[in-house]
């Protein structure tokens, strides 16, 4: 994910994800100090098609809540243009989150 502004002039944010794919919670660890935040991970589902993708983006405040920086919802993984295994979107504040898909 990459943006600027999240922060509202109080530095760089300090970003995070939480993402549900169909019943699967799923959450990064908290990147500091940065507008394009990079994980690497890898999650295992195995998907019939219908399932879609939520995605919050977070900027972690350490002495108040977290700011929400996005919140975007996919159709169903079937209805999505995966082009070469990337899904890519904007997801409010952010500019832009990818997404890499892999089929067995």
């Amino acid at each position: 994910a990459n943006g600027k502004g999240w922060d509202w002039g109080r530095g760089r944010p300090d970003v995070f994800v939480k993402a549900w794919v169909a019943q699967t919670y799923m959450k990064t660890s908290i990147q500091k100090n940065t507008y394009s935040p990079h994980w690497v991970g890898e999650k295992r589902m195995y998907l019939n098609g219908s399932e879609s993708i939520r995605i919050t983006i977070w900027d972690k405040d350490r002495f108040s809540r977290s700011d929400q920086i996005g919140d975007c919802q996919t159709a169903s993984v079937r209805r999505l243009r995966i082009a070469k295994g990337y899904f890519t979107m904007r997801c409010g504040r952010a500019s832009s989150i990818t997404l890499k898909f892999q089929k067995e």
